[in-house]
């Protein structure tokens, strides 16, 4: 678990029962910072509070030839369990 500001554009992570692909965009309430993240699940955005607590996930696509490839690759693969979060 982390917190969202400590991941970066383009990660892949799951709070408030919903997937979502965190943003560059971001913008500041009442001394807040808010990143702007879009949901995998129907495509929506939602500005998230940057002292959220989140799950990182992997995510994987499928090649011409049928593999499974990473999307984003971290610098601290310690922080997935090799059996979870393979969406």
């Amino acid at each position: 678990m982390k917190y969202l500001e400590e991941i970066s554009p383009g990660s892949f992570f799951s709070c408030f029962n919903d997937k979502f692909i965190l943003t560059a965009d971001y913008k500041i309430k009442k001394e807040i910072k808010q990143y702007n993240c879009i949901s995998v699940t129907n495509g929506s955005n939602r500005w998230i509070d940057e002292n959220t607590i989140i799950n990182l996930l992997q995510m994987y696509y499928q090649d011409e030839e049928k593999n499974l490839v990473l999307v984003k690759e971290y610098e601290h693969n310690d922080d997935f369990d090799k059996t979870k979060n393979i969406h």
